[in-house]
């Protein structure tokens, strides 16, 4: 497995930054779970956006949702997979 050229600008972690915060209460949550659902769609390997995703999904009402997401975190660990 190749890994990513640490010294090239990270493009994901960009879109992170960007990110709403806390204290913009629910819409931000949803626009939170809209951008972590475009960068796990580009790389499902990235654990803490799993995380955040889930959490978001929490702070929505949507327990379901939030466990398969947290699943999917579990999915995406390497030492996980045979």
């Amino acid at each position: 497995m190749l890994l990513d050229d640490p010294k090239e600008p990270d493009r994901d972690f960009e879109e992170l930054e960007r990110r709403p915060r806390r204290d913009d209460g629910r819409e931000g949550f949803a626009q939170g779970h809209a951008v972590f659902t475009k960068l796990l769609a580009e790389n499902p390997r990235m654990l803490d956006v799993w995380d955040m995703d889930s959490r978001a999904l929490m702070s929505l009402g949507k327990p379901e949702e939030s466990l398969a997401c947290a699943e999917e975190d579990r999915g995406a660990r390497p030492r996980d997979r045979p």
